[in-house]
């Protein structure tokens, strides 16, 4: 586990002793006491440093090790952590923002996402891994992790049977379907076949990408199948459909009553501590309490009321979160 934290550091600079930190961001989430948290941490250790990345992750710079005890006891204190946000790993597990609140959603995934993280996280079968393993699930009507493919993307699609199932996709290409019930054991099967078979001689052929096209996608599902009782395939009952590929930008009604969620274009994923404490005043002044990160290192404040969601959306592009992209 401390080696799995540590991997989080990389150097800023070969010639001085300051470090990057990358804190991974489950469902892409923050609340306000997580975000004044990562505020003090910026002002005090990071040199007013904190950017936004497009793994739903932030990130710190211009860190001395004597300082890191002191914020890794202050990212405990709200439940946030560095596991698992670099190194060989499985990586902290991509998703759409507004899956669990957008009307025209096709599956709520959160608890898919926490169910795989939670497999993953802190399993040293998955540990050393050949290099970083990147999976996303997505629920959305608007398919937006396709729109940042990743190693393994699950896609929800609803057939015209009426059920929902999804689209097995390996670094962009489509292999078939699965069942809700079913991701979780083929992502696990995924990353046991990159585990075992992944080069570990070879930096530069490390990569998940490169075994799969070394080994070619059809043995690659064939290896996959074999792994279980049933097997990812095609259905004639799923519809074509095009893909809309787009970000939640705007104002938008939740499903829950008189709140909308609001999508911003971050102009400059370097927000700092000055763009951190704007916008943690922004959401107490119009009664927001959160916000998610989009796979694309876009905002998404999911929770303000009605009644200020059109005042709070001119004060953020004000503010150079753009919800008018």
């Amino acid at each position: 586990m401390k080696n799995a934290i540590l991997d989080a550091l990389e150097d800023e600079n070969k010639n001085t002793d300051l470090f990057r930190l990358r804190i991974p961001l489950e469902n892409g989430e923050l609340n306000i006491e997580q975000l004044k948290i990562l505020s003090q941490i910026s002002e005090q250790y990071a040199n007013d440093s904190l950017s936004i990345a497009k793994n739903q992750s932030v990130r710190f710079h211009n860190l001395s090790i004597s300082s890191l005890p002191h914020i890794f006891n202050l990212l405990n204190s709200v439940n946030l952590t560095t596991i698992f946000a670099a190194g060989h790993t499985v990586r902290n597990v991509l998703t759409c923002p507004v899956s669990d609140i957008e009307h025209e959603k096709i599956a709520d995934v959160t608890g898919l996402v926490s169910k795989l993280n939670d497999s993953f996280k802190g399993n040293k079968k998955f540990s050393n891994m050949p290099n970083k393993l990147q999976f996303a699930i997505s629920g959305c009507s608007h398919e937006c992790c396709s729109r940042k493919p990743t190693d393994v993307n699950f896609n929800a699609m609803e057939s015209t049977k009426n059920r929902v199932l999804f689209s097995v996709n390996i670094i962009g290409h489509h292999i078939g379907f699965i069942t809700s019930s079913q991701v979780l054991a083929i992502a696990r099967n995924i990353a046991r076949v990159y585990r075992d078979y992944g080069n570990r001689d070879d930096i530069e052929k490390s990569s998940f990408e490169y075994m799969v096209n070394e080994m070619g996608i059809k043995q690659f599902k064939d290896l996959i199948n074999g792994m279980t009782d049933y097997i990812i395939r095609d259905f004639e009952e799923i519809p074509k459909k095009s893909q809309s590929l787009k970000d939640h930008f705007g104002i938008h009604q939740s499903i829950d009553k008189d709140i909308c969620y609001i999508g911003c274009k971050t102009s400059n994923h370097e927000i700092g501590n000055e763009g951190v404490c704007v916008l943690t005043k922004l959401l107490e002044d119009y009664n927001a309490t959160k916000i998610k990160i989009s796979p694309l290192g876009n905002l998404v404040v999911l929770d303000v009321p009605s009644q200020n969601a059109k005042e709070l959306a001119k004060e953020l592009e004000n503010n150079n979160f753009n919800p008018f992209n």
